[in-house]
């Protein structure tokens, strides 16, 4: 009886101490397979005993505490674990396997849903008015009817005053905001048969009026609107109208480029046949109409060329919300895919140059692809087809303009959008079902 007393206690005390955590095996991290990463992406975590793992989770400074953004696992060995990055706000994380392991930092590219400061929320109905440079952004949320600016890489929120329509516009729902810095700019108003531009002061909502412009001198009929405008300096500035003809505002007084210009005459600027994709102001001074019919360059008081004369009316893809190709400039860099045929034309000195490249993507005639311009050697690919196969809905990246093509993201009927506005390394898309998403470019080794 001793004896059986004795080899009782031994395994009582065997099965209280034989499985604490000292005694299992020893959990071991190798490697991740990259920190360079995006929303969707598949991660490959190597080690010893990774079955002791039960869940992964990416947390960052924007994550909703109450949102575990719980990594879905796809696969686990003991030795190697597939998981898939869950959708987190912006482009900073750290992933925890364990307490028993050290966390990983990872940096986000791609699509990353923009949310508040602190609290998570992702904007689902803002949209940006105006991207100033690469650090900030200005944002306008229809519902809650709020304005917005987004600094540090668009990462920091901070609320702005809304201007008061009834003060000075006669049609108290159209106004527009033009920033020529972080903290002031002007509004154009619509006042009767006056186009009344005022200067603002975002800190202080503060406005002064500064002149008027009868809606003649613009060529605007009754019910038209000014498509394009941007202002250079306190007496300088350009607009175009619904016509997509362009006017100069000096000192308050608007003439017509075909005035200032008299070879414009002799093109195709105002035809009918051809779709103006706005204008451009580059950094070396001069100003880029964007035709269909090709691209106008005017530098120091002259029309320096007509690139692509009549070669740019083509279709494009539907994501340029037009059937024409439009290239996108950023800086001295400019991109951008001509379906016709099938290849990328590309420009490292503002447009006065253009080499093209093949586009190594796999057109096998079925469905549509749509590629853009993200600056440097990099594009994105937009692939549709009409049907319910998310594989066709899918978005790729090349680093090497078009060479090669890496998937970035598997979207569904309500993919992220299709048009990127981008300024330098970051750039937005347009708010849909995931709201208001920045894009970040990849990087080049990615």
């Amino acid at each position: 009886m001793k004896i059986f007393r004795f080899c009782s206690k031994l395994l009582i005390l065997f099965f209280i101490f034989g499985c604490s955590d000292d005694d299992q095996p020893t959990l071991t991290v190798n490697s991740l397979s990259s920190t360079q990463t995006f929303i969707g992406d598949t991660l490959f975590l190597t080690g010893k005993n990774l079955n002791r793992i039960g869940t992964i989770v990416f947390r960052n400074q924007e994550s909703d505490r109450n949102t575990s953004n719980t990594a879905e696992i796809i696969s686990k060995t003991e030795t190697e674990i597939r998981f898939i990055v869950p959708e987190l706000p912006h482009e900073k994380a750290t992933i925890y396997f364990s307490s028993l392991t050290d966390p990983i930092d990872v940096e986000l590219y791609g699509y990353i849903p923009y949310s508040s400061f602190y609290n998570g929320t992702i904007y689902r109905s803002a949209e940006v008015k105006q991207i100033l440079n690469d650090d900030i952004a200005f944002c306008y949320d229809n519902p809650s009817n709020k304005r917005f600016k987004l600094t540090d890489n668009f990462s920091n929120y901070r609320s702005l005053p809304m201007y008061n329509f009834d003060e000075y516009s006669y049609y108290g729902d159209y106004s527009n905001y033009y920033y020529v810095n972080e903290y002031s700019g002007y509004i154009i108003n619509r006042w009767h048969n006056d186009i009344h531009i005022h200067s603002f002061n975002d800190d202080t909502n503060s406005t002064n009026f500064e002149y008027a412009i009868n809606r003649t001198d613009l060529n605007l009929g009754t019910g038209d609107y000014i498509k394009d405008f941007k202002f250079v300096s306190d007496s300088l500035a350009y607009f175009m109208n619904v016509e997509d003809e362009m006017f100069q505002i000096l000192n308050g007084t608007a003439t017509a480029f075909l005035d200032l210009y008299p070879e414009l005459n002799n093109t195709p600027y105002l035809s009918e046949e051809y779709w103006t994709n706005g204008f451009q102001l580059l950094n070396d001074g001069s100003i880029l109409i964007l035709q269909t019919n090709g691209i106008y360059k005017i530098k120091n008081g002259e029309v320096v060329f007509n690139a692509f004369n009549g070669n740019l009316n083509h279709t494009a893809g539907y994501h340029l919300n037009t059937t024409r190709a439009k290239p996108a400039f950023i800086n001295n860099n400019a991109g951008f895919y001509l379906e016709s045929e099938q290849k990328i034309y590309k420009s490292n000195d503002y447009g006065e140059t253009w080499t093209t490249y093949d586009v190594n993507f796999p057109f096998d005639g079925d469905g549509r692809i749509a590629i853009e311009y993200l600056g440097e050697d990099q594009f994105i690919l937009h692939r549709y087809r009409f049907k319910s196969s998310i594989d066709w809905k899918s978005k790729y990246i090349s680093t090497d303009n078009g060479n090669s093509w890496e998937i970035i993201f598997y979207s569904n009927k309500q993919g992220y959008g299709n048009t990127i506005n981008m300024f330098d390394e970051y750039g937005f898309t347009g708010a849909s079902h995931y709201g208001l998403v920045k894009f970040r470019r990849f990087p080049k080794d990615f």
